[in-house]
């Protein structure tokens, strides 16, 4: 989530207060072990980076938000090394994804659509009411599935832990990447 900011949160806790009675599953997929695809390996990727903005095709951002964020496009590694486990992952969201640096928009969306399709297989874990739910956004990808009827709506708190620059030269010392 929030690739659209320069320090993306490294931590999401999410709290269900209230869930609609269908559709109360969260699909989560381990970015790390996607990274062990040899397609992924042998390809060159490791070099590339990503150009994010915030959604321009979606309900759910106000104007003014989308303001603030589309003005000020953030660059981050499409595959990340873990600051902390040394460990890396495909480092990506699909809806904030702008381009990767010199590609086209489609051809970057097509790619990363493509990939995820192929070979991402998320474990879905279902959310109940009083549930907290922790993830790490630096090894995973997460995603809410909205095929509920919004007129049952829901009330979820979220709170995110600020994240850190990426530093490619500090974790080639430190890891040996």
């Amino acid at each position: 989530d929030y690739t659209n900011h320069p320090r993306p949160p490294k931590m999401t806790v999410l709290y269900a207060i209230k869930l609609p009675a269908k559709s109360r599953d969260t699909g989560f997929a381990n970015m790390q072990l996607l990274m062990q695809h040899s397609m992924l390996m042998s390809n060159g990727l490791a070099t590339l980076n990503t150009i994010n903005s915030i959604e321009q095709d979606v309900g759910y951002v106000d104007d003014e938000t989308r303001k603030t964020f589309t003005a000020a496009p953030q660059t981050h590694p499409f595959i990340r090394t873990h600051l902390e486990t040394g460990r890396k992952a495909i480092y990506v969201h699909p809806g904030k994804l702008a381009c990767f640096e010199g590609w086209e928009a489609e051809e970057s969306k097509v790619f990363v659509n493509g990939l995820l399709e192929r070979v991402l297989t998320p474990v879905v874990a279902i959310v109940n009411n009083g549930d907290l739910v922790i993830w790490d956004n630096r090894a995973l990808l997460h995603v809410a599935h909205t095929d509920y009827d919004p007129a049952e709506g829901r009330i979820l708190h979220c709170m995110c832990l600020e994240g850190d620059v990426h530093y490619d030269a500090w974790l080639s010392f430190r890891f040996g990447a």
